[in-house]
């Protein structure tokens, strides 16, 4: 983050830049568009590149690759101007706020296929419990419905930011499945 005016230019614009380089993945332009909104901020204009690069140990770049390439990774580039930032304190805040929610997202991200999975696997039950004969705890329709419901929600109509497994216990409590 940075202010053109501390760079040598026109100090009446009331101008910030954002910058960011990172592993691509899903929600980095959206997540960056609501920080900034969230702090007030107005973007007056955006890029976001998707490039293929290599880089040493470091972090230094080596590299970058016209297409997909085995020793090559896939890196989001993205250059936001913004209007409403020329106090330091926003600046710092932003800053601040980019990292923590980019590094929350990662981490959702991260998980994403894990999530789906899971929840294949739950509609897979349903599927599976309708077709039991002698089930007493729900109609088969019922069940099935489950199913295409659950199976909608993997199709991407959802984002999963978190799942667990849940089992009964003796007491008709719930716990924690292994």
């Amino acid at each position: 983050v940075f202010a053109p005016f501390e760079q040598g230019l026109d100090p009446s614009e009331d101008v910030v830049v954002l910058e960011t380089c990172m592993n691509d993945q899903r929600f980095i332009v959206d997540t960056l568009r609501m920080c900034a909104s969230e702090l007030g901020l107005k973007e007056v204009a955006s890029v976001n590149i998707i490039v293929n690069v290599r880089r040493d140990a470091d972090g230094k770049l080596l590299s970058v690759a016209k297409s997909e390439a085995p020793d090559h990774v896939t890196e989001s580039v993205t250059h936001f101007v913004l209007l409403g930032a020329r106090n330091a304190t926003v600046r710092d805040k932003l800053c601040s706020e980019v990292t923590t929610r980019l590094s929350s997202v990662a981490l959702a991200v991260g998980d994403y296929q894990r999530f789906r999975r899971m929840l294949k696997d739950f509609a897979n039950s349903y599927e599976y419990l309708a077709q039991v004969a002698g089930f007493s705890l729900a109609h088969p329709e019922d069940l099935r419905e489950s199913n295409q419901f659950l199976q909608w929600l993997v199709e991407d109509h959802f984002l999963f930011m978190a799942g667990v497994s849940l089992r009964p216990t003796a007491d008709g409590g719930l716990q924690t499945a292994q």
